[in-house]
């Protein structure tokens, strides 16, 4: 190979390094249970499972994981992601609140036809804080499994998420403190009143 050739083939692998380098690397769709981050002590919160990212989304399943002794699941809604593409069948999936999990919520879409793409919601969780006061619990996502149109598999990134059952504030606390110093003031001011009422 002569050397101009050698410079030629040199420069042209150069090049092509430098291409595959400067693109951008690909991302994996991502599925993010998200909502609340604090609910008050036997208030209730909606968390959402959402996805981003998807080409192609034609059917997932997944579980969920939480801490019984903090919340308790009260149901699974469908949410809008899939039925962009058509008609979809949904199973919210078996609710065990003894064990802290929501196991095979389930939604397809029916017939041949593309998958749903972008972002949006794939189900809505509701919930009940069944927790002390000061505490937390956390949510996981597991056994996520999603399928393209042809059912072939998509890798996918999963994200929980942490819900706390909050102190109360100092400004509350500062509230209750007002409060409960004015209530005794007031009664003290009516027994002295009733005193002064019956020594007259």
């Amino acid at each position: 190979m002569s050397i101009c050739n050698r410079v030629s083939t040199s420069l042209c692998a150069a090049a092509l390094l430098g291409a595959l380098s400067a693109a951008p690397a690909w991302a994996a769709p991502t599925v993010t249970l998200s909502g609340a981050t604090d609910v008050a002590p036997g208030g209730s919160i909606q968390l959402g499972v959402s996805a981003s990212g998807f080409t192609d989304l034609y059917a997932y399943q997944f579980d969920i994981t939480f801490d019984p002794t903090v919340f308790s699941a009260t149901g699974v809604a469908q949410g809008g992601l899939l039925s962009t593409a058509g008609t979809t069948f949904f199973d919210p999936g078996l609710i065990d609140n003894g064990t802290g999990t929501i196991s095979f919520v389930v939604e397809t879409l029916i017939g041949a036809g593309a998958g749903a793409s972008g972002a949006g919601d794939l189900a809505l969780l509701s919930f009940d804080a069944i927790g002390a006061r000061f505490s937390s619990g956390s949510f996981a996502l597991t056994n996520f499994l999603a399928l393209d149109s042809a059912l072939n598999p998509i890798t996918v990134a999963l994200q929980g998420t942490s819900v706390s059952i909050p102190e109360p504030s100092s400004l509350a606390l500062a509230l209750l403190a007002l409060g409960a110093g004015v209530a005794g003031t007031s009664r003290r001011v009516r027994r002295a009143e009733g005193g002064a009422a019956a020594g007259a």
